[in-house]
């Protein structure tokens, strides 16, 4: 629906009525193929590709070759939406990058090519880091729907700001009598074409909204009840002791902080305590668990459990 709006808005040449004016590579008309672009590539595109795990019934690798195919779709079409637009700015001597829009639009382009490699580096490279990868999922989902909304938002300043620049609007000092009270009474005075662009606006966020609640839904389930889609990213807890805070984890990529990371898994692969004090380097058998009624701790070796933290652990 949202691509129909803006080829219909784009498409008309009926300008006395606020359309756009038409669709061909020449000024004026080249700036028309910005909108329908950026809707195509920023909205479409990536609502796709955001809701590719839950949309298709493949399994998880390709539903992720699925997503990575919508959002290299979507970055084809940003790029002629921005060449769309510059070559118009260019042709009529104004401008470049003045507006919120163009900086908003810019940054969420810049956040969503850096998204886009940094997964493929990720999930495609098999020399990537598995430390990395597993450390970076959470993160991972959180950006994709802040880069999204961020996205939507973007394509919703860029119709505010063509409605102003055609005048959206009617002239009330015209009317012999102007109610006040009930503005919808007037709809019909309104240009045909600035219909089409605030209901494309109206659209816009629709999607937006649905496409967020789904996208949460999926990707940050109530830890109380877990879904199928969060398990297949949960760490174990030998995973989540190798992998240790966020803090070790930024701190283990630089060269100074390499051999404590390394020491820890380490460690951690071997049983040893991590912990400082006393009990730097001492075996324990002791492991913490949760098995929904609250934690406890048990020994591998002897089998027993205890409520209380041991002394050892």
């Amino acid at each position: 629906m949202a691509l129909i709006l803006v080829v219909l808005w784009a498409l008309f040449t009926n300008t006395s009525e606020d359309y756009l004016g038409g669709l061909d590579w020449s000024y004026p008309n080249v700036f028309n193929w910005h909108p329908i672009m950026m809707t195509a590539g920023m909205v479409i595109c990536t609502t796709e590709g955001l809701l590719a795990f839950r949309a298709f019934p493949f399994d998880k690798v390709i539903n992720r070759r699925v997503r990575y195919i919508w959002h290299t779709a979507g970055i084809a079409f940003m790029i002629v939406g921005l060449v769309a637009v510059f070559e118009y700015k260019n042709d009529r001597n104004s401008a470049n990058l003045w507006s919120i829009h163009s900086w908003v639009g810019l940054m969420t382009i810049s956040l969503f090519l850096a998204q886009y490699l940094l997964g493929v580096y990720l999930f495609f490279y098999e020399g990537a880091d598995p430390d990395m990868r597993e450390a970076y999922i959470p993160f991972f989902a959180w950006l994709d729907v802040v880069v999204y909304v961020s996205a939507c938002f973007t394509a919703e300043m860029g119709i505010v700001q063509e409605n102003t620049k055609l005048g959206c609007t009617y002239n009330v000092t015209a009317m012999e009598s102007y109610n006040a009270a009930d503005p919808a009474i007037y709809y019909q005075d309104l240009p045909a074409g600035c219909r089409i662009s605030s209901g494309l606006g109206v659209v816009i966020l629709f999607i937006c909204l649905c496409t967020v609640y789904a996208a949460l839904e999926l990707k940050l389930p109530d830890l109380s009840n877990t879904a199928a889609g969060w398990e297949a990213y949960k760490l174990t807890e030998d995973e989540q002791r190798r992998r240790g805070t966020w803090a070790d984890w930024f701190y283990g990529f630089w060269p100074f902080g390499k051999k404590k990371r390394v020491a820890k898994a380490t460690a951690a692969d071997r049983g040893m305590s991590s912990r400082g004090g006393k009990g730097r380097g001492k075996k324990s058998n002791w492991v913490e668990k949760n098995d929904g009624d609250g934690v406890y701790y048990y020994n591998t070796k002897t089998n027993e459990s205890s409520k209380t933290r041991p002394a050892d652990f």
